[in-house]
């Protein structure tokens, strides 16, 4: 996640992701969000599909931020629930 960052505050790669709409200021969220199999890691496909899901506004990282949060909420509520029956 940090060699990310570091990557992104490359004024270049900045506004590479800034032209496309992607807020960058919280590289940790975004590296998270494009991490889809929570490796630590960004695959190719990773990276491009995380991209062009979070395409367009703030809202758009805002809204996948929620998504997965919810996600892992459900989550937990099945594993608790399972354990409890």
């Amino acid at each position: 996640g940090s060699e990310f960052g570091n990557h992104l505050g490359k004024s270049d790669i900045g506004a590479y992701f800034s032209k496309f709409g992607i807020d960058v200021d919280g590289s940790d969220k975004l590296f998270a969000l494009l991490d889809e199999d929570g490796s630590g890691y960004l695959d190719e496909s990773e990276f491009i599909f995380g991209c062009l899901r979070l395409k367009g506004e703030a809202k758009s990282l805002d809204l996948a931020i929620l998504h997965r949060d919810v996600k892992f909420i459900t989550e937990e509520i099945m594993t608790l629930r399972t354990s409890l029956c």
